[in-house]
């Protein structure tokens, strides 16, 4: 038995591995998002690997996570926990600092998605220790991992949208290095304890198929439940009202957690509310608030459910379920965000929104065939003997993890600025195209500030940008929209194309007096093109309109582009073509029939009318040809027309100085 002495350092420091849970998971989201992007821009767009390809390369790397069970094996809980828990810290500070080839910022990142995913069963497994039938521990572990979450949600949007890992400033260094130094404090703390060897206890398999649970689940999580930009889009609120609601959300499920007793009643009524809640796209925007807070909510609950049923009747000695059910939800991980993004490549007999609902079967089935009891009753220490985050009397706790996020809210709303219009002057307009390849360079990084900083050297009054994201988590889970929108301080005029969170924008000091959206033919395909039709205040009696496009990418596929500009044409017929500026990414060289049919109704392209040579605008890096384009009607009058040379995105942009007669 252990010491007088001993007990109070046990009691004094209960709350070191917590905390440590916490950190560890705000890192290891951090990096499983890069992850997921650098497999898509730098393997991908990069190394030119097909989506079967990219689909297999994630298997491959991710069926690692097998070793948890040999390792566990070899080295013992305690230890591997530990270094898996440094190797997350280490390889989250390396890639901070490392500013060079993003092919060593892939690697390290994928070694540290690697020690999260071992971190994760370990930490449950250590959690419940030596003791056969611990299901408050299982308790505890859920409670915390969803503050973890929450942690992440807080400093993400603290970043409006754009994480800290992708970012080269000193306030993403500084608090990159708190957290890391702070999680290698935690680990120090540990480890001067007395080491106290401790098999790894399981349970049978049917009790332990709630491993299953968590890959849908940090697929929920990502796409749905912690993703802030997805919910800016959907609402179109200032980005502090959208922080606001995806915190309380996820406070609500940590208090409701803590609060209703786990098991199979609870779990059973979280499902169905989560069947009914997690895809609110055809919502209005208050609506899909109240069901991204409800289905928050409902998955708060099951990952609840999910840890206190893995920690009951853990009297088997053993890794073998653990290591073939954590393969398998890995598994299930990476096919589900395969599924959801190769919609937007591949003609897939289903959509995307058939995917999301795959994910809430995923992780109902996984609990709802394993739980055996309605309600799980289990006492613990009162907090006065225990004193570690969230207990059952863990009210202090509970506050101080509010105190945090709304902190982290305050900080968020201070630091963001709704950009406003400024008063029109019709002496000239500068006008910015650019297609933004998703934020990413050609080396295969997402570097949205190389990007501002190229458009704000244009002092540009109109930029109309192509391929936007909004919280897509192959494209970092960023709202490029909101972004760029507070780094260039002008308001942005979103218009989406395929789904509510991908399409093109317009930043503008303007005032938009109307904004209207149109999709293009043909209906089907895998990526949804439109066009954006603008009425700008620019000082004068009439509007300059303004028509921001992007058409269908496939070489061959010229047809479509006709058949997309012909839908164009078609709304413009009937109305002079007068102080009428197209924009976009047209997929289509100056002699293809598309753009002849722009030109045959009197529009003119700035740089051939510039006499610009060549004027190639694609690829980037060796200019072929041009498919990027500014064409204006023939009363605009063109004062300077230059093609950007800056190698930022796959494209160079565009920048042509206009008047109007």
């Amino acid at each position: 038995m252990p010491s007088m002495p001993q007990q109070k350092q046990r009691q004094s420091d209960a709350w070191v591995f917590p905390l440590l849970i916490v950190i560890t998971v705000l890192l290891g989201t951090q990096l499983l998002r890069a992850n997921l992007a650098y497999f898509r821009w730098l393997f991908g767009d990069r190394f030119l690997w097909s989506s079967l390809q990219l689909g297999g390369l994630g298997l491959g790397i991710y069926s690692l996570v097998v070793l948890v069970g040999p390792l566990l094996r070899r080295m013992g809980t305690r230890p591997l926990l530990l270094r898996a828990a440094f190797i997350v810290g280490s390889t989250r500070l390396l890639a901070q600092i490392w500013w060079g080839d993003p092919l060593v910022d892939a690697l390290l990142v994928i070694v540290g998605v690697l020690a999260f995913l071992v971190f994760l069963p370990v930490a449950l497994g250590w959690m419940v220790g030596d003791r056969i039938h611990r299901p408050e521990a299982g308790w505890r572990f859920g409670l915390i991992f969803l503050s973890g979450l929450a942690l992440d949600g807080a400093i993400h949007g603290l970043f409006l949208t754009y994480d800290p890992i992708w970012q080269t400033n000193w306030v993403s260094l500084l608090i990159t290095l708190a957290l890391v130094a702070g999680q290698w404090w935690l680990q120090w703390m540990i480890n001067r304890r007395p080491a106290v060897p401790l098999p790894f206890r399981e349970t049978n398999l049917r009790n332990s198929l709630p491993l299953l649970f968590f890959g849908p689940f940090l697929v929920y999580y990502l796409i749905v439940g912690g993703n802030l930009a997805r919910l800016m889009a959907l609402t179109d609120w200032p980005l502090p009202l959208g922080l606001l609601v995806l915190l309380a959300g996820q406070l609500a499920a940590i208090f409701l957690a803590w609060l209703l007793p786990p098991g199979r009643a609870v779990a059973l009524l979280a499902f169905v509310l989560l069947m009914v809640t997690i895809n609110p796209l055809f919502l209005g925007a208050e609506a899909a608030a109240i069901a991204l807070v409800i289905s928050q909510v409902s998955v708060g609950l099951l990952v609840v459910s999910a840890c206190t049923h893995m920690a009951r009747n853990r009297d088997k000695q053993g890794v073998g379920h653990t290591a073939r059910l954590w393969w398998a939800s890995t598994t299930l991980f990476v096919l589900l965000i395969f599924l959801y993004y190769a919609t937007y490549e591949l003609s897939i007999p289903f959509s995307r929104e058939t995917v999301i609902y795959l994910v809430a079967v995923a992780m109902g089935a996984s609990l709802l065939f394993s739980l055996d009891r309605w309600a799980v009753a289990f006492t613990t220490r009162p907090a006065s003997d225990n004193p570690s985050l969230l207990n059952r009397s863990g009210l202090p706790a509970l506050s101080m993890m509010a105190f945090v996020l709304i902190f982290m809210l305050a900080l968020t709303t201070v630091i963001w600025q709704q950009p406003g219009f400024v008063s029109a002057n019709s002496t000239g307009q500068r006008i910015v195209d650019y297609n933004i390849h998703n934020g990413f360079t050609m080396a295969g990084t997402l570097d949205l500030e190389a990007l501002a900083q190229m458009i704000l050297s244009q002092q540009a009054d109109i930029v109309a940008v192509q391929e936007v994201s909004r919280g897509w988590v192959i494209n970092g889970s960023v709202d490029m929209a909101t972004w760029l929108s507070w780094r260039l301080g002008m308001p942005a005029t979103f218009s989406p194309t395929s789904g509510a969170d991908w399409g093109h924008a317009i930043f503008t000091r303007y005032p938009v007096l109307r904004h209207d959206e149109f999709s293009l033919p043909p209906p089907g395909l895998p990526l949804m093109r439109g066009f954006a039709y603008h009425e700008l205040d620019v000082g004068d009696e009439k509007p300059l309109l303004l028509i921001n496009t992007h058409l269908h990418h496939v070489t061959e596929d010229a047809a479509i582009r006709e058949q997309q500009v012909a839908a164009i044409l078609h709304f413009l017929e009937g109305s002079p073509i007068e102080r009428l500026v197209v924009t976009g990414d047209l997929n289509a060289e100056p002699s293809e029939a598309a753009m002849l049919g722009l030109k045959a109704i009197g529009l003119w392209d700035v740089i051939e009318e510039a006499g610009l040579q060549p004027g190639f605008t694609f690829p980037a890096d060796v200019p072929a040809i041009q498919i990027d384009y500014i064409l204006v009607s023939p009363d605009i009058r063109l004062r300077s027309v230059e093609v950007f040379p800056q190698v930022i995105s796959d494209h160079l942009g565009i920048g042509a100085t206009i008047s109007l007669r």
